[in-house]
């Protein structure tokens, strides 16, 4: 917290300095249809959406602890985007949609530390292809978000920012290691996020926060400009509230294409190049036909006050699955066992 008094008390007078007006729009839970929908019809306006958001971050991040930085430039750019409305333009799927990333992706106008005290001072000399995505499509960079150190747990705990809470329940960790992304996106800190995935990063802070979020194909989107963990592991991908906002993110993260600085993106075949997944919600939403494969191995079904929760939520979701249309294909091959898949195939231990 030592780190965001004072940039966040700057940011703050200049709202008050650079425009006298009240602020009163609501980003609890916005998405990037609600909040586009109230620009163009003038209920509200850019900055004060930024602003509603950095006055969530001031309120409830002590208790939280998600947020590592925030970007001094926040309010500036929501200006120039006021006065880009103010002209009659209003392009880009983000445009005017606050953004946090977690603290590996790099960014010029920040530094970019891995949560690691050791890189405190690390200042990349340009933003990751991911990241120029985003502010090509108009999106606001709000900040940077914590992460287990180094993304190399699922804790999200580290020597620079410290333990980041659950929001839901400030005894319980978000999961990890983007546990500072699912934190931050569900306490409406912004209205998405990034993570990293090497084994379970973006899935398993999306579980515990109530959130939703997809491990992409290796190659999909560039991995540039982040900081690396598994060159066979590895994958980006972005943290939503809903599927809507997470199919923009990541037809916009995805839109960096082939990238020589990430050779794996080569190795993505044409009908791939190029999708717009956001049509995936344009039709019916039977699920007849699709065929999906439950590896009973990685469930543990002892019953315990822990796991029998967990399991009957997952019972639910099955069964809801299979009323739309859905086939459960139940996989039981031993080879499917987490335990012996961490200890024999852990690429980590050599490729870190």
């Amino acid at each position: 917290m030592r780190l965001l008094l004072p940039l966040l008390s700057s940011l703050l007078a200049s709202s008050v300095l650079a425009q006298n007006q009240t602020c009163t729009y609501d980003v609890r839970e916005s998405t990037i249809r609600s909040i586009h929908n109230a620009l163009s019809t003038r209920l509200t306006t850019c900055r004060c959406v930024v602003q509603a958001f950095i006055t969530r971050i001031e309120t409830y991040n002590p208790a939280i602890n998600a947020i590592i930085a925030l970007n001094p430039q926040a309010l500036s750019i929501a200006d120039s985007m006021d006065s880009e409305m103010a002209g009659g333009n209003m392009t880009g799927a983000l445009f005017c949609i606050p953004i946090l990333l977690k603290d590996n992706y790099d960014t010029a106008d920040m530094k970019t530390t891995g949560g690691s005290l050791a890189l405190a001072d690390s200042q990349p000399a340009a933003d990751a292809p991911v990241v120029t995505a985003f502010k090509q499509a108009g999106g606001i960079i709000l900040g940077k978000v914590n992460l287990h150190e180094l993304a190399l747990e699922g804790l999200s705990v580290s020597s620079l920012g410290g333990q980041t809470r659950n929001p839901y329940d400030l005894s319980r960790t978000p999961g990890g290691s983007s546990g500072g992304t699912g934190a931050a996106i569900a306490a409406s800190f912004a209205v998405f996020g990034t993570g990293t995935d090497t084994v379970n990063s973006l899935r398993n802070p999306a579980s515990a926060n109530s959130l939703v979020s997809i491990r992409p194909t290796r190659g999909l989107i560039s991995r540039a400009g982040v900081i690396p963990v598994s060159y066979t592991q590895d994958t980006l991908g972005p943290i939503a509230r809903n599927l809507d906002d997470l199919a923009v993110a990541l037809n916009v993260m995805a839109s960096v294409g082939y990238d020589a600085n990430d050779n794996t993106t080569a190795l993505i075949p044409d009908s791939s190049a190029g999708v717009d997944y956001t049509t995936a919600f344009s039709g019916s939403n039977s699920l007849q036909g699709v065929r999906l494969g439950l590896v009973e191995a990685f469930f543990n079904r002892t019953p315990s006050e822990e796991t029998t929760p967990v399991n009957n939520v997952m019972d639910d979701v099955i069964s809801t699955l299979e009323e739309a249309g859905a086939t459960i294909v139940p996989i039981t091959a031993p080879q499917y066992n987490s335990s012996a898949i961490s200890s024999s195939f852990d690429t980590q231990r050599f490729e870190y």
